[in-house]
């Protein structure tokens, strides 16, 4: 297994010191009148946005042979060091909990933002199958108005969609992001994982019937049926050197919730290579048969929808000038067997699209087998059931 630290975070190390375990106390500060106070002695550590407590209470834990839990008690040590990320210098708080020599919780502070990130770290204690950095059943959010949560959907399969619910009657497991905002002045937090390779991460929020008051956290090794499609508990994650890292976590704080959203995408961006070609055209746009057409789609319609763009819609065009008419699923209902078997009216259709100046699209994609039939991978000597992923020996 590579290190896939070297890609996230490059450390630099330039100073460090030793706290004093007489100190019950240790303040983070987070930016203006912002701070996490840790409570060395209990475990637990709160959050203060403007001077106002917004997380009471939260703890750290992780499921392995053995569970851990930072309200263990017993003396916490700590560290303090400025660090250099792939993210700029960041102040890293790195407390060791002695009651669990197991467990390590790290806290970058970002200067000049409201921002930190938190990670665990897991030694010698085995294959690890979750981690929460972040677990409070009193996340007080007190502002007066239009309180909101925001669930984010782990991809868009099963017509899922991203919803953005009065905070009072929240209650949902979103996937790797979420957000608690006041919709009347867009004052809010954005938290969400910054690593996603190994480890699938929950925004877990419960409201308990008020509209200021929620239970949260914020747990890698989440899977969810509905959510995430996955009918069996998440994967162990294995120990390397010894050491199992969770996925770093960023909790921002913001003045408007919507620069949190965009700053989160700008952070992973950097964090991880782009992995699909850079678009640089302008940004397409279309007509897709699965809106009304769905599966009843036939050759004599598309020709129909393209003319009528062609000629009744000439000015619903991009910047480019340009218009995709893509086809859905079951359009191979213009061949016979499929992309191997007779598609000349495919290519009639797409030659139609190109004389009267749009884009031809389709829905296609390699490894995509909804049948379940042992039949051959296009272009390959290989089955599909030799494709398939199984669990406990079945689809």
């Amino acid at each position: 297994m590579t290190n896939r630290r070297s890609i996230s975070f490059t450390f630099c190390c330039l100073f460090f010191c030793v706290a004093s375990y007489a100190q019950q106390l240790l303040e983070i500060p987070i930016g203006d009148n912002s701070k996490i106070v840790y409570k060395l002695d209990e475990g637990r550590y709160d959050i203060i946005w403007n001077g106002k407590l917004i997380v009471q209470d939260a703890y750290a834990t992780y499921q392995a042979d053995k569970a851990g839990d930072s309200r263990k008690g017993g003396k916490i040590s700590y560290h303090i060091g400025d660090m250099k990320t792939n993210l700029g210098k960041t102040k890293l708080y790195n407390l060791q909990f002695e009651n669990d020599p197991s467990m390590t919780q790290l806290f970058y502070v970002l200067p000049g933002k409201r921002q930190f990130i938190t990670q665990m770290i897991i030694r010698n204690a085995g294959p690890v199958s979750s981690v929460s950095p972040l677990v409070t059943e009193s996340l007080q959010w007190k502002q007066a108005g239009d309180n909101r949560a925001l669930f984010v959907p782990f991809d868009n399969d099963m017509w899922a969609r991203y919803n953005a619910m009065p905070l009072a009657a929240a209650v949902f497991n979103g996937s790797e992001l979420g957000a608690v905002y006041n919709a009347d002045d867009n004052n809010g937090l954005v938290i969400g994982s910054l690593e996603q390779d190994e480890w699938k991460t929950g925004f877990l929020l419960k409201a308990n019937g008020s509209h200021k008051a929620a239970a949260l956290e914020i747990r890698s090794g989440f899977t969810d049926s509905t959510i995430t499609h996955d009918v069996i508990p998440h994967g162990k994650v294995l120990p390397v050197d010894g050491r199992v890292y969770s996925p770093k976590i960023i909790f921002s704080l913001c003045d408007d919730w919507r620069d949190g959203m965009e700053s989160f995408a700008q952070q992973n961006r950097k964090l991880h290579a782009r992995s699909i070609a850079n678009w640089k055209r302008a940004t397409p746009m279309g007509w897709n048969s699965w809106g009304v057409l769905k599966e009843k789609i036939r050759f004599d319609q598309a020709i129909r929808v393209v003319d009528f763009f062609a000629d009744s819609l000439k000015g619903f065009r991009n910047a480019d000038q340009t218009l995709f008419i893509d086809l859905d699923a079951f359009w191979d209902n213009f061949t016979t067997q499929g992309i191997d078997g007779d598609v000349s009216k495919l290519q009639e259709f797409v030659g139609h699209c190109k004389k009267k100046g749009l884009k031809p699209g389709i829905y296609w994609t390699p490894f995509a087998e909804w049948g379940k039939s042992d039949r051959k991978v296009e272009g390959s000597d290989y089955s599909y059931v030799e494709t398939w992923t199984k669990q406990y020996g079945r689809m």
